[in-house]
C-alpha cells in the first residue's frame, strides 16, 4: 500500500517537472540508506558557488572525517578559486594522514597563489605538531 502511494506521488511530481529528482523505483526510495552530513558536504565541494565550496571544505575540516581527504585534495589541486583552495588546505591539515600531507607539500611549493602556499605550509606545520603530541603521549 505504501509503495503504491509513493509511486503515485513520484508520478505526480514527475508531471510537475520534478521527475528527475525522483527518478528511482519506488522500492529504492523505501530501501535507500540515509545520507550523512559528510556525504552532503563532499557533494557541495562541486557546487558552482565558490562560497558554498569554501564552507563545505571548512565544515569537512572541522569534522575530520577521513572520507573527505580525497575530495579535498581534488579541490586543493584543481579548484579555480584560491579562497576555496586555502580552506581545503586548512581542512586537510585538520584531518591529517599521509595523502593529505603529500597534497599539502605539493600545494606549498606549486600553487600560483601565495595565500594557498602559506595555508598549505601552515597546515604542514600544524600536522607536524599534532604528530609530535601523539608521539609524546
Amino acid at each position: 500500500m505504501f509503495t503504491k502511494r509513493l509511486s503515485s506521488t513520484v508520478a505526480f511530481l514527475g508531471l510537475l517537472g520534478w521527475g528527475a529528482a525522483f527518478a528511482m523505483p519506488a522500492h529504492a526510495a523505501v530501501d535507500a540508506k540515509p545520507v550523512d552530513g559528510v556525504t552532503i558536504k563532499m557533494t557541495e565541494l562541486q557546487s558552482s558557488q565558490p562560497k558554498t565550496r569554501e564552507k563545505a571544505a571548512k565544515w569537512l575540516g572541522e569534522l575530520r572525517d577521513p572520507r573527505a581527504v580525497q575530495p579535498l585534495i581534488n579541490v586543493l589541486e584543481h579548484d579555480l578559486d584560491h579562497d576555496v583552495r586555502e580552506e581545503a588546505a586548512k581542512a586537510l591539515s585538520n584531518i591529517g594522514g599521509l595523502e593529505a600531507q603529500r597534497a599539502l607539500q605539493r600545494a606549498s611549493r606549486n600553487d600560483p597563489k601565495s595565500g594557498v602556499r602559506h595555508a598549505a605550509s601552515k597546515g604542514l606545520s600544524h600536522m607536524a605538531k599534532e604528530n609530535t603530541k601523539q608521539v609524546l603521549r
